[in-house]
């Protein structure tokens, strides 16, 4: 396939956020903290060009192999979240295992495999893109797409179903063009 140049149409709005939130923590209680953060940005924008770099490049088969393969993280953790939201001794005993390897889980709301739930959610919006770019039948798409947004349920965030809500009119349009 050709290559395409590369068109980042947002670099202007980024750069004023990272030169903002670089600014802020400087101004702030903690610089460092402030500046870290301007950092992480910096490392999250860099990756979402990379990301949609190699979705562009790919040929349609590879394509179509990592959506799938995204796909089946978002539903191996989305089918761990509800486990443990309808059993929640499962909650308790993964966060007994983790904590004994030295990591954590947030031990009131499920979060499959990741520690902070709020970030669990977001996974699992964001599990809705392959879902649609994937272009299966229709009946498969809701039923894996409700089983999706059961897990977003599950973790009990707020934020993710409020961006659930916000984004379920564009949602409808991508399936059904409508």
């Amino acid at each position: 396939s050709e290559r395409q140049p590369l068109r980042p149409p947002y670099v202007g709005a980024m750069l004023l956020v990272l030169v903002a939130t670089a600014l802020a923590g400087l101004v702030s209680a903690d610089p460092v903290g402030g500046l870290a953060l301007a950092l992480k940005e910096a490392y999250l924008y860099t990756w979402m060009v990379t990301l949609a770099g190699v979705f562009t490049s790919a040929e349609p088969s590879a394509l179509r192999r990592m959506l799938l393969a995204w796909s089946v993280a978002v539903g191996v953790n989305g089918a761990l979240i509800l486990a443990q939201f309808v059993h929640p001794p499962l909650l308790q005993q993964m966060n007994s295992a983790v904590s004994a390897l030295g990591g954590t889980l947030d031990p009131y709301r499920p979060s499959g495999l990741m520690a902070n739930t709020n970030a669990a959610a977001v996974f699992q919006l964001l599990g809705l893109v392959p879902l649609v770019a994937l272009r299966l039948r229709p009946r498969t798409l809701l039923a894996l797409g409700l089983f999706d947004v059961a897990s977003i349920v599950g973790t009990g965030s707020m934020g993710a179903m409020l961006a659930l809500a916000y984004a379920a009119p564009g949602i409808r349009l991508a399936i059904t063009g409508r």
